[in-house]
C-alpha cells in the first residue's frame, strides 16, 4: 500500500492552520503570511470559479516569479484548474509557437 504524497495545496493549508502568522511568500514589493496566501488565494479560485473554471480546465498563468505570481499558482490549484505556467521572460526563439 503506498502512502498518498500531499500536495502543495496541502502544505499551505497547513502552514495556514499551524503557523498563520509565519511568512509565507514574499518578493521585492510584497509579503504575505500563510494565513493572507491561503485568504488571496482562496479570492482569486473563487474568481476564476465565477469565470467558469471547473476541475481539470486549463489556467495560463504569464507572470514573473512575484507574491502575485504565487497567489495565481494556487488561486489556480484551489479551484481544481491545471497550472500552466508560463514565464514572460523566455526569449521568443524558446517560446511555443
Amino acid at each position: 500500500m503506498t502512502t498518498p504524497v500531499p500536495s502543495v495545496v496541502d502544505d499551505l493549508l497547513a502552514g495556514a492552520s499551524v503557523r498563520p502568522r509565519h511568512l509565507a511568500v514574499a518578493d521585492s514589493t510584497q509579503r504575505l503570511t500563510y494565513a493572507g496566501l491561503l485568504e488571496t488565494a482562496l479570492q482569486v479560485a473563487g474568481e476564476l470559479y465565477g469565470c467558469g473554471v471547473r476541475r481539470g480546465d486549463r489556467v495560463v498563468v504569464v507572470m514573473r516569479n512575484s507574491v502575485d505570481a504565487a497567489v495565481a499558482v494556487y488561486g489556480t490549484l484551489l479551484a481544481g484548474g491545471c497550472l500552466v505556467a508560463l514565464d514572460p521572460t523566455t526569449p521568443q526563439a524558446r517560446s511555443p509557437a
